[in-house]
């Protein structure tokens, strides 16, 4: 149920994704494993706007900073190209409350 926000044509993205109960925790934070859904997914709708085709194989390295919450509403990702090369593509991503509280990272 991700909006796209923002498209910078091969520079950049910009999702929000609303935070349900249903992605929480039992301590009632939203589950990692959702905001790494929501990473991927971005990522993924950046690479088929970018070259018009998913990824052939993904290295995801995440990192949780903080907890998203239900009362957030939504989890904001932005996804940055940050290399190019002949034969790999590195992008970086970044998540957000409507805050601009950062919850995570990932490259």
């Amino acid at each position: 149920q991700g909006k796209l926000l923002e498209y910078h044509e091969n520079k950049s993205m910009k999702i929000s994704f609303p935070i349900m109960e249903k992605y929480d925790n039992p301590a009632r934070k939203m589950f990692g494993g959702m905001i790494v859904a929501t990473f991927d997914n971005s990522l993924d709708h950046f690479l088929m706007k970018y070259q018009k085709n998913s990824a052939q194989r993904w290295n995801l390295n995440f990192f949780y900073q903080a907890h998203g919450y239900v009362t957030d509403k939504e989890l904001i990702v932005e996804v940055f190209l940050v290399l190019k090369t002949k034969t790999q593509l590195v992008l970086e991503g970044k998540a957000h409350n409507p805050d601009g509280k950062l919850i995570a990272v990932c490259m």
